[in-house]
Protein backbone atom coordinates (compact mmCIF):
# COMPACT_ATOMS: atom_id res chain seq x y z
CA UNK A 1 0.00 0.00 0.00
CA UNK A 2 1.42 3.32 -1.35
CA UNK A 3 2.36 5.41 1.89
CA UNK A 4 0.69 8.75 0.16
CA UNK A 5 -3.03 7.14 0.82
CA UNK A 6 -2.46 5.98 4.59
CA UNK A 7 -3.20 9.96 5.99
CA UNK A 8 -6.36 9.37 3.88
CA UNK A 9 -7.93 6.27 5.40
CA UNK A 10 -11.40 6.65 6.25
CA UNK A 11 -14.18 4.56 7.95
CA UNK A 12 -13.81 0.65 7.46
CA UNK A 13 -17.12 -0.97 6.20
CA UNK A 14 -17.83 -4.78 5.98
CA UNK A 15 -18.94 -6.38 2.72
CA UNK A 16 -21.08 -8.70 3.39
CA UNK A 17 -22.37 -11.49 1.15
CA UNK A 18 -25.06 -13.76 1.81
CA UNK A 19 -25.33 -17.35 0.83
CA UNK A 20 -28.17 -20.18 2.13
CA UNK A 21 -27.19 -23.63 2.49
CA UNK A 22 -29.42 -26.13 2.01
CA UNK A 23 -31.00 -25.91 5.19
CA UNK A 24 -31.59 -22.62 4.79
CA UNK A 25 -29.42 -21.09 7.13
CA UNK A 26 -27.44 -17.81 5.94
CA UNK A 27 -24.04 -18.21 5.61
CA UNK A 28 -21.97 -14.69 6.04
CA UNK A 29 -18.70 -13.66 4.28
CA UNK A 30 -17.59 -10.90 4.97
CA UNK A 31 -15.25 -8.45 2.60
CA UNK A 32 -13.05 -6.20 4.25
CA UNK A 33 -13.30 -2.50 2.20
CA UNK A 34 -12.19 0.65 2.57
CA UNK A 35 -13.34 4.35 2.30
CA UNK A 36 -10.52 6.63 1.17
CA UNK A 37 -10.71 10.42 0.91
CA UNK A 38 -9.55 12.69 -2.13
CA UNK A 39 -6.45 15.19 -0.79
CA UNK A 40 -7.90 18.51 -2.31
CA UNK A 41 -11.14 17.68 -1.81
CA UNK A 42 -11.76 15.46 1.15
CA UNK A 43 -14.83 13.82 -0.41
CA UNK A 44 -15.29 10.44 0.39
CA UNK A 45 -14.58 7.59 -2.20
CA UNK A 46 -15.71 3.52 -1.72
CA UNK A 47 -14.89 0.37 -2.35
CA UNK A 48 -17.25 -1.95 -4.76
CA UNK A 49 -19.58 -2.30 -2.02
CA UNK A 50 -22.70 -2.78 -4.18
CA UNK A 51 -20.75 -5.26 -7.33
CA UNK A 52 -19.67 -7.75 -4.70
CA UNK A 53 -23.60 -8.04 -3.63
CA UNK A 54 -25.04 -7.61 -7.45
CA UNK A 55 -23.18 -8.88 -10.26
CA UNK A 56 -25.02 -6.69 -12.77
CA UNK A 57 -23.11 -3.80 -10.80
CA UNK A 58 -19.66 -5.16 -11.46
CA UNK A 59 -18.73 -2.24 -14.08
CA UNK A 60 -18.49 -0.29 -11.27
CA UNK A 61 -15.13 -2.40 -10.92
CA UNK A 62 -13.89 -0.23 -14.29
CA UNK A 63 -14.89 2.98 -12.90
CA UNK A 64 -12.25 5.75 -12.58
CA UNK A 65 -11.00 6.30 -9.26
CA UNK A 66 -11.74 10.00 -7.83
CA UNK A 67 -7.73 10.85 -9.06
CA UNK A 68 -9.10 10.22 -12.62
CA UNK A 69 -7.45 6.96 -12.40
CA UNK A 70 -9.00 3.00 -12.01
CA UNK A 71 -7.46 2.56 -8.31
CA UNK A 72 -6.95 -0.99 -6.80
CA UNK A 73 -6.34 -1.68 -3.47
CA UNK A 74 -5.65 -5.36 -1.54
CA UNK A 75 -6.97 -5.77 1.81
CA UNK A 76 -6.68 -9.38 3.26
CA UNK A 77 -6.78 -10.80 0.07
CA UNK A 78 -10.21 -9.03 -1.10
CA UNK A 79 -9.30 -6.79 -4.16
CA UNK A 80 -12.01 -4.02 -4.97
CA UNK A 81 -11.85 -0.59 -6.88
CA UNK A 82 -12.65 2.56 -5.67
CA UNK A 83 -15.54 5.25 -7.15
CA UNK A 84 -17.09 8.16 -5.73
CA UNK A 85 -19.87 7.24 -3.10
CA UNK A 86 -23.13 8.30 -3.60
CA UNK A 87 -25.94 8.88 -0.97
CA UNK A 88 -27.49 6.08 -2.57
CA UNK A 89 -24.31 4.26 -2.56
CA UNK A 90 -24.24 4.44 1.11
CA UNK A 91 -27.45 3.78 1.61
CA UNK A 92 -27.12 0.31 -0.20
CA UNK A 93 -23.64 -0.27 1.66
CA UNK A 94 -25.50 0.24 5.10
CA UNK A 95 -27.94 -2.03 4.63
CA UNK A 96 -26.02 -4.76 2.96
CA UNK A 97 -24.47 -5.17 5.88
CA UNK A 98 -27.39 -4.16 8.38
CA UNK A 99 -29.04 -7.14 6.53
CA UNK A 100 -26.41 -9.96 7.09
CA UNK A 101 -26.05 -9.05 10.73
CA UNK A 102 -29.34 -9.21 11.65
CA UNK A 103 -29.72 -12.79 10.11
CA UNK A 104 -30.61 -14.90 13.25
CA UNK A 105 -29.09 -17.47 14.66
CA UNK A 106 -30.64 -21.37 14.81
CA UNK A 107 -30.56 -20.55 18.61
CA UNK A 108 -32.34 -16.66 18.46
CA UNK A 109 -34.98 -18.04 15.81
CA UNK A 110 -35.61 -20.96 17.98
CA UNK A 111 -36.02 -18.78 21.28
CA UNK A 112 -39.04 -16.68 19.67
CA UNK A 113 -40.53 -13.65 20.66
CA UNK A 114 -38.61 -10.53 22.07
CA UNK A 115 -39.14 -8.75 25.10
CA UNK A 116 -41.16 -5.39 23.74
CA UNK A 117 -42.70 -5.12 27.30
CA UNK A 118 -42.28 -2.29 30.16
CA UNK A 119 -39.20 -0.50 30.64
CA UNK A 120 -38.38 -1.64 26.69
CA UNK A 121 -39.23 1.95 25.32
CA UNK A 122 -41.84 3.77 23.82
CA UNK A 123 -44.03 1.24 22.48
CA UNK A 124 -44.63 -0.17 25.91
CA UNK A 125 -47.21 3.07 25.93
CA UNK A 126 -48.74 2.52 22.91
CA UNK A 127 -52.06 0.90 23.92
CA UNK A 128 -52.80 4.80 26.13
CA UNK A 129 -55.00 7.61 24.44
CA UNK A 130 -53.17 10.54 23.28
CA UNK A 131 -56.09 12.27 24.60
CA UNK A 132 -56.40 10.71 28.30
CA UNK A 133 -53.40 10.39 30.81
CA UNK A 134 -53.39 6.56 30.56
CA UNK A 135 -53.17 4.41 33.83
CA UNK A 136 -51.47 1.27 33.39
CA UNK A 137 -51.56 -1.69 34.80
CA UNK A 138 -49.01 -3.96 32.85
CA UNK A 139 -45.84 -3.74 34.13
CA UNK A 140 -44.55 -6.26 36.98
CA UNK A 141 -42.23 -3.29 38.88
CA UNK A 142 -42.25 -2.37 42.21
CA UNK A 143 -44.08 0.38 44.00
CA UNK A 144 -41.91 3.47 43.34
CA UNK A 145 -42.15 4.70 46.98
CA UNK A 146 -40.44 1.60 47.78
CA UNK A 147 -37.53 1.90 46.20
CA UNK A 148 -34.86 2.34 48.64
CA UNK A 149 -32.59 5.18 47.14
CA UNK A 150 -31.28 6.68 50.51
CA UNK A 151 -30.36 3.42 52.06
CA UNK A 152 -28.97 2.14 48.42
CA UNK A 153 -26.48 5.49 48.81
CA UNK A 154 -25.56 4.96 52.37
CA UNK A 155 -24.41 0.89 51.59
CA UNK A 156 -22.52 1.70 48.39
CA UNK A 157 -21.13 4.24 50.44
CA UNK A 158 -20.19 1.64 53.31
CA UNK A 159 -18.93 -0.73 50.56
CA UNK A 160 -16.49 1.86 48.99
CA UNK A 161 -15.28 3.07 52.55
CA UNK A 162 -14.64 -0.58 53.82
CA UNK A 163 -14.15 -2.43 50.63
CA UNK A 164 -13.00 -0.46 47.32
CA UNK A 165 -10.87 -2.46 46.05
CA UNK A 166 -12.77 -5.72 45.75
CA UNK A 167 -15.42 -4.28 45.25
CA UNK A 168 -14.72 -3.02 42.24
CA UNK A 169 -12.76 -5.78 40.77
CA UNK A 170 -14.44 -9.03 39.47
CA UNK A 171 -15.82 -11.05 41.49
CA UNK A 172 -15.98 -14.91 41.16
CA UNK A 173 -18.70 -16.96 39.36
CA UNK A 174 -20.61 -17.73 42.52
CA UNK A 175 -20.67 -14.37 43.99
CA UNK A 176 -19.77 -12.82 47.05
CA UNK A 177 -20.13 -14.94 50.23
CA UNK A 178 -20.79 -12.48 52.72
CA UNK A 179 -24.15 -11.95 50.60
CA UNK A 180 -24.95 -16.07 50.07
CA UNK A 181 -24.19 -16.60 54.07
CA UNK A 182 -26.98 -13.73 54.34
CA UNK A 183 -29.39 -15.73 52.06
CA UNK A 184 -28.34 -19.13 54.31
CA UNK A 185 -29.60 -16.91 57.19
CA UNK A 186 -32.42 -15.53 56.04
CA UNK A 187 -33.79 -18.50 53.78
CA UNK A 188 -33.15 -21.18 56.66
CA UNK A 189 -36.35 -21.09 58.61
CA UNK A 190 -39.07 -21.17 55.48
CA UNK A 191 -36.11 -23.33 53.55
CA UNK A 192 -37.06 -26.28 56.42
CA UNK A 193 -33.56 -27.36 54.94
CA UNK A 194 -30.38 -26.71 56.68
CA UNK A 195 -28.53 -24.21 53.96
CA UNK A 196 -24.99 -23.00 53.73
CA UNK A 197 -23.22 -20.22 51.39
CA UNK A 198 -22.83 -23.18 49.22
CA UNK A 199 -26.16 -23.78 48.42
CA UNK A 200 -26.01 -20.54 46.94
CA UNK A 201 -24.43 -18.98 43.31
CA UNK A 202 -25.72 -15.28 42.70
CA UNK A 203 -27.21 -14.65 39.30
CA UNK A 204 -28.05 -11.36 37.62
CA UNK A 205 -31.78 -11.63 38.42
CA UNK A 206 -33.54 -14.48 38.49
CA UNK A 207 -33.38 -14.66 34.39
CA UNK A 208 -29.94 -14.88 34.37
CA UNK A 209 -30.49 -17.97 37.33
CA UNK A 210 -33.19 -19.46 34.89
CA UNK A 211 -30.90 -19.24 31.60
CA UNK A 212 -27.74 -20.72 34.29
CA UNK A 213 -29.93 -23.68 35.00
CA UNK A 214 -31.16 -24.55 31.26
CA UNK A 215 -27.56 -24.38 29.44
CA UNK A 216 -26.36 -26.33 32.77
CA UNK A 217 -28.93 -29.19 32.71
CA UNK A 218 -30.83 -29.15 29.12
CA UNK A 219 -29.74 -29.93 25.89
CA UNK A 220 -31.37 -29.36 22.46
CA UNK A 221 -33.90 -31.68 21.52
CA UNK A 222 -34.41 -32.43 25.48
CA UNK A 223 -38.06 -32.30 26.58
CA UNK A 224 -38.76 -29.27 28.91
CA UNK A 225 -41.99 -28.22 30.92
CA UNK A 226 -43.88 -25.47 31.76
CA UNK A 227 -47.33 -24.27 32.51
CA UNK A 228 -49.35 -23.05 29.85
CA UNK A 229 -50.13 -19.54 31.26
CA UNK A 230 -46.71 -18.90 32.62
CA UNK A 231 -43.89 -15.80 32.08
CA UNK A 232 -43.25 -15.51 28.49
CA UNK A 233 -39.75 -14.16 28.80
CA UNK A 234 -38.61 -17.43 31.09
CA UNK A 235 -40.49 -19.70 28.32
CA UNK A 236 -38.21 -18.47 25.95
CA UNK A 237 -35.45 -18.98 27.27
CA UNK A 238 -35.63 -22.17 28.00
CA UNK A 239 -37.06 -22.67 24.77
CA UNK A 240 -33.74 -20.54 23.52
CA UNK A 241 -31.90 -24.38 24.20
CA UNK A 242 -34.58 -27.00 23.01
CA UNK A 243 -38.05 -26.18 20.88
CA UNK A 244 -39.58 -29.32 22.61
CA UNK A 245 -41.16 -27.53 25.10
CA UNK A 246 -44.51 -28.77 25.84
CA UNK A 247 -47.41 -26.74 28.23
CA UNK A 248 -49.17 -28.59 30.91
CA UNK A 249 -52.46 -27.42 31.87
CA UNK A 250 -53.39 -24.95 34.98
CA UNK A 251 -56.60 -23.92 36.55
CA UNK A 252 -57.64 -21.40 39.97
CA UNK A 253 -54.99 -23.74 42.04
CA UNK A 254 -52.47 -23.56 39.87
CA UNK A 255 -50.62 -26.19 37.61
CA UNK A 256 -52.73 -29.40 36.77
CA UNK A 257 -50.25 -31.98 38.26
CA UNK A 258 -52.96 -35.02 36.84
CA UNK A 259 -52.39 -33.34 33.27
CA UNK A 260 -48.72 -33.42 34.09
CA UNK A 261 -48.86 -37.23 35.27
CA UNK A 262 -50.35 -38.08 31.93
CA UNK A 263 -47.92 -36.15 30.03
CA UNK A 264 -44.96 -37.78 31.60
CA UNK A 265 -46.65 -41.49 31.56
CA UNK A 266 -46.95 -40.78 28.01
CA UNK A 267 -43.16 -39.76 27.29
CA UNK A 268 -41.79 -42.52 29.30
CA UNK A 269 -44.10 -45.31 27.08
CA UNK A 270 -42.16 -43.63 24.01
CA UNK A 271 -39.18 -43.86 25.43
CA UNK A 272 -38.53 -40.50 26.62
CA UNK A 273 -38.50 -38.30 29.89
CA UNK A 274 -39.04 -34.26 30.65
CA UNK A 275 -35.28 -33.29 31.62
CA UNK A 276 -36.50 -30.06 33.39
CA UNK A 277 -40.06 -28.71 34.53
CA UNK A 278 -40.04 -25.17 35.03
CA UNK A 279 -43.08 -24.08 37.64
CA UNK A 280 -43.86 -20.50 39.58
CA UNK A 281 -46.20 -22.09 42.26
CA UNK A 282 -46.18 -19.12 44.95
CA UNK A 283 -47.93 -16.54 43.78
CA UNK A 284 -48.06 -17.14 39.36
CA UNK A 285 -47.19 -14.75 36.95
CA UNK A 286 -49.78 -14.38 35.43
CA UNK A 287 -52.43 -15.67 36.97
CA UNK A 288 -51.47 -14.64 40.97
CA UNK A 289 -52.38 -18.59 42.03
CA UNK A 290 -50.75 -20.75 44.69
CA UNK A 291 -50.51 -23.92 44.00
CA UNK A 292 -51.62 -25.88 47.60
CA UNK A 293 -49.84 -28.44 50.04
CA UNK A 294 -51.16 -31.56 48.62
CA UNK A 295 -50.50 -30.90 45.23
CA UNK A 296 -47.27 -29.68 46.05
CA UNK A 297 -46.39 -33.09 47.70
CA UNK A 298 -47.59 -35.02 44.71
CA UNK A 299 -45.67 -32.55 42.06
CA UNK A 300 -42.05 -33.69 43.71
CA UNK A 301 -43.14 -37.25 43.97
CA UNK A 302 -43.96 -37.18 40.56
CA UNK A 303 -40.96 -35.64 39.47
CA UNK A 304 -38.85 -37.33 41.59
CA UNK A 305 -40.39 -40.59 40.35
CA UNK A 306 -39.71 -39.66 36.47
CA UNK A 307 -36.45 -38.19 37.19
CA UNK A 308 -37.47 -34.70 36.23
CA UNK A 309 -35.52 -31.33 37.25
CA UNK A 310 -37.88 -28.86 39.31
CA UNK A 311 -36.90 -25.31 38.68
CA UNK A 312 -39.03 -23.30 41.12
CA UNK A 313 -39.25 -19.88 40.60
CA UNK A 314 -39.89 -17.52 43.16
CA UNK A 315 -39.95 -14.11 42.37
CA UNK A 316 -42.70 -13.33 44.41
CA UNK A 317 -42.83 -15.81 47.64
CA UNK A 318 -41.93 -13.52 50.18
CA UNK A 319 -44.86 -11.02 49.07
CA UNK A 320 -47.47 -12.66 50.71
CA UNK A 321 -50.60 -11.04 52.26
CA UNK A 322 -52.51 -12.71 55.46
CA UNK A 323 -51.09 -15.56 55.60
CA UNK A 324 -47.38 -17.38 54.53
CA UNK A 325 -47.70 -19.68 51.90
CA UNK A 326 -46.97 -23.08 51.89
CA UNK A 327 -43.12 -24.92 52.47
CA UNK A 328 -41.21 -24.51 48.79
CA UNK A 329 -41.43 -27.34 46.32
CA UNK A 330 -37.00 -26.93 47.39
CA UNK A 331 -37.86 -27.21 51.51
CA UNK A 332 -40.66 -30.50 50.48
CA UNK A 333 -38.24 -32.64 48.39
CA UNK A 334 -35.28 -31.97 51.32
CA UNK A 335 -33.23 -29.64 48.65
CA UNK A 336 -33.04 -32.62 46.46
CA UNK A 337 -34.11 -32.14 42.70
CA UNK A 338 -35.49 -29.31 42.86
CA UNK A 339 -33.61 -25.46 42.19
CA UNK A 340 -35.00 -22.59 43.53
CA UNK A 341 -34.46 -19.36 41.72
CA UNK A 342 -35.22 -15.97 43.50
CA UNK A 343 -34.99 -12.32 42.92
CA UNK A 344 -33.77 -8.91 44.53
CA UNK A 345 -36.00 -7.25 41.74
CA UNK A 346 -39.56 -7.08 43.26
CA UNK A 347 -38.39 -7.03 47.33
CA UNK A 348 -36.07 -4.08 46.56
CA UNK A 349 -35.70 -2.82 43.23
CA UNK A 350 -34.73 -4.51 39.58
CA UNK A 351 -32.21 -1.87 38.50
CA UNK A 352 -29.74 -3.81 40.87
CA UNK A 353 -30.59 -7.09 38.37
CA UNK A 354 -29.16 -9.17 41.14
CA UNK A 355 -30.78 -13.13 41.98
CA UNK A 356 -29.74 -16.30 43.16
CA UNK A 357 -30.24 -20.15 42.22
CA UNK A 358 -30.74 -21.97 45.52
CA UNK A 359 -29.94 -25.84 45.32
CA UNK A 360 -27.87 -28.44 46.80
CA UNK A 361 -24.09 -27.87 47.01
CA UNK A 362 -23.17 -30.54 44.09
CA UNK A 363 -25.52 -28.71 41.33
CA UNK A 364 -24.60 -25.41 42.86
CA UNK A 365 -21.37 -26.32 41.66
CA UNK A 366 -22.54 -27.67 38.52
CA UNK A 367 -24.13 -24.13 37.93
CA UNK A 368 -21.08 -22.07 38.89
CA UNK A 369 -19.15 -24.32 36.41
CA UNK A 370 -21.12 -23.86 33.86
CA UNK A 371 -21.34 -20.19 33.49
CA UNK A 372 -19.29 -17.80 31.31
CA UNK A 373 -20.76 -14.16 31.97
CA UNK A 374 -17.46 -13.21 34.35
CA UNK A 375 -20.13 -12.86 37.56
CA UNK A 376 -22.26 -9.99 38.68
CA UNK A 377 -21.44 -7.35 39.98
CA UNK A 378 -19.64 -7.17 43.21
CA UNK A 379 -20.44 -3.69 44.42
CA UNK A 380 -23.77 -4.35 44.32
CA UNK A 381 -23.85 -7.66 45.94
CA UNK A 382 -21.69 -6.44 48.83
CA UNK A 383 -24.46 -3.31 49.00
CA UNK A 384 -27.67 -5.54 49.94
CA UNK A 385 -25.59 -7.71 52.23
CA UNK A 386 -25.03 -4.23 53.83
CA UNK A 387 -28.67 -4.02 53.83
CA UNK A 388 -29.27 -7.61 55.00
CA UNK A 389 -27.28 -7.34 58.23
CA UNK A 390 -28.28 -4.23 58.95
CA UNK A 391 -31.85 -5.68 59.60
CA UNK A 392 -33.03 -3.25 56.66
CA UNK A 393 -34.28 -6.10 54.29
CA UNK A 394 -35.88 -7.57 56.85
CA UNK A 395 -38.04 -4.56 57.85
CA UNK A 396 -38.31 -3.51 54.07
CA UNK A 397 -40.06 -6.96 52.90
CA UNK A 398 -42.93 -6.62 55.58
CA UNK A 399 -43.42 -2.59 54.76
CA UNK A 400 -43.72 -3.91 51.04
CA UNK A 401 -46.49 -6.83 52.21
CA UNK A 402 -48.53 -4.09 53.50
CA UNK A 403 -48.39 -1.74 50.97
CA UNK A 404 -49.01 -4.64 47.92
CA UNK A 405 -51.86 -5.97 49.89
CA UNK A 406 -53.38 -2.32 50.44
CA UNK A 407 -53.39 -2.14 46.62
CA UNK A 408 -54.27 -5.19 45.73
CA UNK A 409 -57.41 -4.94 48.15
CA UNK A 410 -58.20 -1.33 46.40
CA UNK A 411 -57.86 -3.50 43.15
CA UNK A 412 -60.27 -6.03 44.34
CA UNK A 413 -63.08 -3.72 45.30
CA UNK A 414 -62.77 -1.44 42.34
CA UNK A 415 -63.28 -4.62 39.99
CA UNK A 416 -66.24 -5.55 42.12
CA UNK A 417 -67.71 -2.19 41.82
CA UNK A 418 -67.01 -2.13 37.94
CA UNK A 419 -66.76 -5.09 36.28
CA UNK A 420 -68.98 -7.70 38.43
CA UNK A 421 -70.83 -8.36 35.82
CA UNK A 422 -68.92 -8.63 32.81
CA UNK A 423 -65.89 -10.48 34.18
CA UNK A 424 -64.75 -13.43 36.82
CA UNK A 425 -61.21 -13.20 38.91
CA UNK A 426 -60.06 -14.97 41.79
CA UNK A 427 -58.29 -12.95 44.49
CA UNK A 428 -54.51 -13.45 44.97
CA UNK A 429 -52.97 -14.41 48.08
CA UNK A 430 -49.80 -11.81 47.75
CA UNK A 431 -47.68 -10.95 44.85
CA UNK A 432 -47.89 -7.89 42.25
CA UNK A 433 -51.54 -9.74 40.06
CA UNK A 434 -55.02 -10.36 39.68
CA UNK A 435 -55.89 -12.62 36.30
CA UNK A 436 -59.10 -11.11 34.95
CA UNK A 437 -61.05 -13.11 32.36
CA UNK A 438 -63.74 -11.78 30.38
CA UNK A 439 -67.23 -12.63 29.73
CA UNK A 440 -67.49 -14.87 26.36
CA UNK A 441 -69.35 -11.95 24.84
CA UNK A 442 -66.26 -9.74 24.85
CA UNK A 443 -64.82 -8.90 21.57
CA UNK A 444 -60.95 -8.66 22.11
CA UNK A 445 -60.87 -6.65 19.22
CA UNK A 446 -62.91 -4.20 20.80
CA UNK A 447 -61.36 -4.34 23.97
CA UNK A 448 -57.89 -3.08 23.10
CA UNK A 449 -59.26 -0.24 20.81
CA UNK A 450 -62.00 0.82 23.77
CA UNK A 451 -59.11 -0.05 26.25
CA UNK A 452 -56.82 2.67 24.32
CA UNK A 453 -59.59 5.47 24.04
CA UNK A 454 -60.45 5.26 27.50
CA UNK A 455 -56.78 5.52 28.87
CA UNK A 456 -56.17 2.24 30.58
CA UNK A 457 -53.88 -0.39 29.62
CA UNK A 458 -52.95 -3.95 30.68
CA UNK A 459 -51.33 -7.02 29.53
CA UNK A 460 -53.84 -9.61 27.36
CA UNK A 461 -53.60 -12.97 28.20
CA UNK A 462 -52.21 -14.38 25.01
CA UNK A 463 -49.25 -13.04 26.33
CA UNK A 464 -48.69 -15.27 28.42
CA UNK A 465 -49.89 -18.44 26.40
CA UNK A 466 -46.66 -20.69 26.45
CA UNK A 467 -48.28 -22.74 23.14
CA UNK A 468 -47.76 -19.08 21.16
CA UNK A 469 -44.64 -20.72 19.55
CA UNK A 470 -42.19 -18.15 18.11
CA UNK A 471 -44.94 -15.97 16.51
CA UNK A 472 -44.49 -11.95 16.50
CA UNK A 473 -42.76 -9.79 19.28
CA UNK A 474 -44.21 -9.95 22.69
CA UNK A 475 -45.84 -6.60 22.49
CA UNK A 476 -47.34 -5.82 26.12
CA UNK A 477 -50.54 -4.60 25.30
CA UNK A 478 -54.12 -5.43 24.79
CA UNK A 479 -53.91 -7.78 21.73
CA UNK A 480 -56.62 -10.16 20.86
CA UNK A 481 -57.53 -11.89 24.47
CA UNK A 482 -60.60 -11.90 26.92
CA UNK A 483 -58.32 -12.44 29.42
CA UNK A 484 -55.85 -10.27 30.96
CA UNK A 485 -53.38 -9.98 33.80
CA UNK A 486 -53.90 -6.53 35.96
CA UNK A 487 -50.80 -5.53 37.77
CA UNK A 488 -51.58 -3.38 40.84
CA UNK A 489 -48.22 -3.18 42.23
CA UNK A 490 -46.47 -0.07 40.54
CA UNK A 491 -50.20 1.95 40.20
CA UNK A 492 -50.38 4.91 42.22
CA UNK A 493 -53.07 3.45 44.85
CA UNK A 494 -55.07 6.90 44.79
CA UNK A 495 -55.24 6.06 40.76
CA UNK A 496 -56.17 2.36 41.09
CA UNK A 497 -60.17 2.50 41.45
CA UNK A 498 -60.23 5.24 38.37
CA UNK A 499 -58.42 2.91 36.24
CA UNK A 500 -60.55 -0.57 36.82
CA UNK A 501 -63.69 1.93 36.10
CA UNK A 502 -62.03 2.87 32.74
CA UNK A 503 -61.27 -1.17 32.50
CA UNK A 504 -64.64 -1.83 33.41
CA UNK A 505 -66.37 0.85 30.97
CA UNK A 506 -63.84 -0.33 28.08
CA UNK A 507 -65.13 -3.99 28.61
CA UNK A 508 -68.95 -3.16 28.41
CA UNK A 509 -68.16 -1.07 25.40
CA UNK A 510 -66.39 -4.24 23.70
CA UNK A 511 -69.65 -6.87 24.84
CA UNK A 512 -71.38 -8.37 21.40
CA UNK A 513 -75.33 -8.27 21.90
CA UNK A 514 -76.40 -11.41 22.78
CA UNK A 515 -78.98 -13.30 20.82
CA UNK A 516 -82.00 -13.85 22.19
CA UNK A 517 -82.93 -16.99 23.99
CA UNK A 518 -84.87 -19.27 21.99
CA UNK A 519 -88.33 -20.54 23.76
Amino acid sequence: MRRWLLPYFGLIVLLVRRRRNDRGIVNLRFHTTLWTSDASSRRPTACSVAAARDPSRRACLDAPGYDGEPRRDVVEGSAAYAWPMTPGDQDQAVEAVSSALLALSARARQAGAAYAGPGAGPASGRAASELVRPIAFTAGLPDASLLPAAELTEALGAVLERDCEPALQYGGAQGWLGLREWLASHCRDRAQVALSADHFSLTNGSAGALANVCETFLDPGDVAGVERLSFPLSVRTIRSITPRVVSIPVDAHGIDVDALEERLTELRAGGERMRLLYVIPTFQNPTGTTLPLDRRLRLVELCREHEVLIVEDDAYGELWFDEEPPPSLFSLAGGVGVVKIGTFSKIVAPGLRAGWCQAAPPVTAALVATRCDMGTSPLVLRALEHLGRSGFLDDHIARARRVYADKCGIALRALAAHCATTCRWQAPGGGFFVWVEGDEAVDPSALAAAAREEGVSFVGGHVFSADQGVGPRVAWEPGESRSLRLAFSAVAAEEIDEGVRRLGRAIDRAMTPREPARR
